[in-house]
């Protein structure tokens, strides 16, 4: 085995050592647009540290940042709401990640030597651009660590002059028995309820999210029928609409309210699109939105 690359470890409370973090992923835009989001978001205390732990936000040369690699629990967001077991603390770690394009080898090396293959049941490494899914998928397979699965989307982003004209000939107008409002966390469970990709954390980051984040629903009545969320990472997601309120428009609506809000903060608006979600790829199209990139979500079992 390679002797272990040297890292340098930030303390993401650091604000200032952050932000040599946050200076190297804006050179990468639109790629690293999540990492940056949400590392900004931590910056910023929007995400405190402590919800985040354990963590570790490692770099190959504080100097001359090339890689970096940050290793969190999200399972930690239950623990604001009620006690992680023991269990639950091994059950997952969620890693995020960015590393120049010329430098792979190294890239392996760290992931080799820093990603906890062997402590956790699973990891999930989110929204990377896609190029880096074969190395991961290569080094889990050559390693015989386990099994992986890797999902394929699309990273879309709102260009705000192009929004800003569409605004003026769009013609969606809101139900008169429907109103729109910030979400509680008494929505959340109806949100994972319905959510596809439902897992052992989903409900308490969306409770997290609906607290800390913005996120806004269409409500008949008291019943929650539409909904539309920023994540931690920053992307406009979680897009759903019961099917019994379907072909009404809320999804748009919804959207617009969203990224409206977010540009109002001087925010960039991107999001996240499975490859194979026509109807949701045609939708954000509408509103102006534009493919910037190819992003990978990657959920490693250990054997």
């Amino acid at each position: 085995m390679n002797s272990a690359p040297p890292v340098h470890e930030i303390d993401i409370a650091d604000k200032q050592s952050l932000q040599s973090v946050i200076n190297f992923l804006v050179g990468y835009f639109p790629d690293s647009l999540a990492f940056y989001y949400f590392l900004s978001a931590i910056q910023q205390n929007t995400i405190k540290p402590k919800d985040l732990w354990p963590n570790q936000l490692l770099v190959n040369d504080k100097n001359d940042i090339k890689c970096v690699l940050f290793i969190y629990s999200l399972m930690s967001f239950k623990n604001t709401y009620e006690p992680t077991t023991e269990d639950e603390k091994s059950m997952r770690s969620d890693i995020s990640f960015f590393c120049d394009n010329k430098e792979d080898q190294l890239f392996v090396s760290i992931i080799q030597h820093y990603v906890p293959w062997s402590k956790v049941n699973k990891i999930v490494f989110t929204d990377f651009p896609h190029r880096f899914s074969s190395i991961i998928e290569s080094f889990i397979r050559e390693n015989n660590l386990g099994d992986a699965h890797t999902v394929n989307c699309q990273q879309m982003e709102l260009n705000k002059e192009t929004f800003i004209e569409k605004c003026k000939t769009m013609t969606y107008t809101c139900p008169s028995d429907i109103i729109i409002r910030p979400l509680t966390l008494s929505d959340a469970s109806t949100i994972n309820e319905l959510w596809e990709h439902k897992s052992e954390i989903s409900l308490y980051r969306f409770m997290y999210e609906i607290e800390h984040l913005l996120s806004y629903g269409a409500f008949r009545g008291e019943t929650l029928m539409s909904w539309c969320m920023r994540k931690y990472n920053g992307c406009v997601a979680n897009v759903f609409t019961k099917p019994e309120a379907r072909r009404l428009g809320l999804a748009s609506i919804l959207n617009i309210f969203m990224a409206s809000k977010i540009l109002e903060q001087e925010e960039r608006v991107f999001s996240f699109v499975i490859n194979n979600n026509t109807a949701s790829i045609s939708m954000l199209e509408k509103l102006g939105y534009k493919r910037t990139g190819d992003a990978d979500w990657l959920v490693f079992t250990a054997k």
